[in-house]
């Protein structure tokens, strides 16, 4: 074969520059983009010194290559020694990538590379740290309860953090799983196998994906070197479809190995009745989510709700709210839009818009419905013309309110997003959080979050209308606690009870325990739907909402209401709490 068809083979097949000093080594000097030029003992034909490894035995072999144990003679240490299986272009531009990148995120979670090179038959090594433990999926293997694997969750957040670190050096791993995840004899946790890494900053010629792959069968092998890289069962559906994968495909497998921890098999839906804590729930609920733009963005978002809940701190990830609080009344939407359908959507938001004129001396053009439910009052918002987004944390609530809003017509964008951690698409005028969905933040910390969240999705002077209970209904003992409702449809009586539970009330918290049921009967007594359900809810003092929104640092009180309602200020005898924020 000449040179220039070898070239044209090896530039087809891998999408290098057919001039890196590779396989076979060339004389030309090397021609290679700068974030991933080779070092001079994997791209140089020369020896490196190999036998200053003594192996001893085999320790792993995979699809690509192959682990040896051995024994660093000029140091006095044992060691780990990588090799190829067998010698391909295409394969030693993936080992190299492999090395370099490994050799580059310098952190104590991911392995460290010691040494490289070639051997005297020109074939490419590298050495690591030996690993001394086992992967996390044979200790998740020898666990019999929730409990016993709920203790390597400190595992799990270390491995997290570790891919938190690869993320902030635009790399991600594409084929995180417990069998690549190594626990040390004394706890200390390892990253391993960094073969399908990809570098997003830059092309990267030692990546199969890299190159247009078009014309390339989607192969479902584990690990395979083609259009599909990963393991089915740990991949993002982006992956599984042969798309591109960035930091949010390294989220999904991590929530997934999360899920494994909860419900003991890989995928298992975990059902809130289950033991499992909601928080958990939650936070493998955001970062398993079907679409990209619903999970953490990053692994750093999902290490830090994890290292939270370990810190007996509360978490309201995308879904805990549904998983926590209400949550079976927000997997109900038909029934939670028919038991509120007694409010009027339309006076509501002229209240919002006057407010807003009130306090701007303008309208608004855009708008943000917070804890948007079936999203009704952003969809009036966008049936006057303006441009609209809605988020909500329960997934059920989400897919309903998008239905919704195709069915009307509307181009309103409507997320599944966390309430204390969410990105908008571009900046709004006016947000609103209505029917006291904001009892459902329990700690200040929460609260904060939630806030300076809502801030970065609003332009400076934007305003954020919240309807509050009002405080009084805290302390005031022995008023009625006990709401009752109906509601009549074509199809029968909804009867809704909402109950504050006065014995639960926790004057330090301002938590208290609410119980409701709604019972869906045909008009002769026949029983359609029937949901109990029970959640915490926190109450404000108007002090206390004014420290937290000062403390927020994004937000200053300009207004407080005391219905929604313009003509009505904010007094002992109102009905509501309605503050409304203006964005610094």
């Amino acid at each position: 074969m000449s040179e220039q068809e070898r070239d044209e083979i090896v530039s087809k097949t891998t999408n290098l520059d057919p001039t890196i000093q590779l396989y076979p080594p060339k004389s030309q000097p090397e021609k290679v983009n700068a974030a991933t030029k080779l070092p001079k003992s994997l791209a140089s034909p020369s020896t490196r010194n190999r036998e200053r490894y003594d192996v001893t035995r085999e320790h792993a072999r995979g699809g690509m290559g192959r682990i040896l144990d051995a024994y660093d003679v000029e140091l006095g240490r044992r060691v780990a020694l990588k090799e190829l299986l067998r010698r391909t272009p295409e394969l030693e531009a993936r080992f190299a990538r492999e090395a370099l990148i490994t050799a580059r995120l310098q952190h104590p979670g991911i392995v460290p590379i010691h040494d490289a090179g070639r051997d005297e038959t020109g074939a490419p090594f590298y050495v690591m740290k030996l690993l001394n433990g086992e992967s996390l999926k044979i200790k998740l293997s020898r666990c019999s309860s929730l409990v016993e694997r709920l203790e390597l969750l400190p595992n799990l957040l270390a491995a997290a953090e570790a891919v938190a670190f690869a993320h902030a050096n635009r790399v991600i791993h594409r084929d995180l799983k417990p069998s690549n995840i190594m626990v040390g004899e004394y706890g200390e946790t390892v990253v391993i196998d960094w073969g399908l890494a990809k570098e997003l900053s830059s092309p990267d010629p030692g990546d199969p994906t890299s190159a247009d792959r078009s014309d390339s069968p989607c192969d479902t092998n584990v690990t395979a070197a083609g259009a599909l890289l990963g393991t089915i069962d740990y991949m993002a559906p982006e992956q599984a479809h042969c798309e591109a994968a960035d930091e949010r495909s390294d989220v999904y497998a991590l929530g997934t190995i999360l899920n494994e921890m909860l419900s003991g098999k890989c995928r298992d839906e975990i059902s809130p009745d289950d033991h499992a804590p909601r928080d958990l729930i939650g936070i493998a609920s955001k970062a398993t989510a079907p679409r990209p733009e619903d999970r953490y963005p990053t692994a750093n978002e999902f290490a830090s709700h994890l290292n939270r809940f370990l810190k007996n701190r509360i978490v309201y990830s995308a879904l805990t709210n549904a998983a926590r609080n209400h949550h079976r009344v927000y997997g109900k939407p038909t029934l939670y839009e028919l038991a509120f359908s007694y409010r009027d959507i339309s006076a509501e938001c002229r209240f919002l818009k006057d407010a807003y004129h009130q306090i701007t001396g303008s309208s608004p053009t855009s708008f943000l419905d917070v804890a948007a439910g079936p999203a009704c009052h952003s969809r009036w918002f966008a049936a006057q013309g303006a441009k609209c987004s809605a988020i909500d944390s329960a997934e059920e609530m989400v897919r309903y309110g998008r239905e919704r809003i195709h069915e009307l017509g509307f181009d309103l964008d409507y997320c599944c997003a966390d309430m204390v951690d969410f990105r908008t698409k571009g900046k709004h005028d006016l947000a609103a959080c209505m029917l006291n969905s904001l009892t459902y933040l329990h700690t200040n910390e929460s609260v904060i979050a939630h806030l300076q969240a809502v801030a970065r999705a609003l332009r400076p002077g934007g305003l954020y209308v919240i309807e509050l209970g009002h405080p009084v209904e805290l302390f005031r003992r022995g008023s009625p606690t006990l709401h009752t409702w109906k509601i009549q449809d074509n199809r029968g009586v909804l009867s809704v009870a909402w109950e504050y539970v006065e014995a639960t009330f926790d004057p330090t918290t301002q938590c208290q325990q609410v119980d409701v049921l709604m019972r869906y009967c045909t008009d002769s007594g026949e029983v359609i739907e029937q949901l109990r359900d029970s959640s915490l809810e926190r109450g404000f003092t108007f002090n206390e909402l004014d420290a937290i929104v000062r403390a927020s640092g994004v937000f200053r009180l300009v207004r407080v209401f005391g219905a929604l309602s313009i003509n009505q200020e904010f007094s002992c005898d109102s009905w509501r709490m309605v503050p409304v924020l203006e964005a610094v």
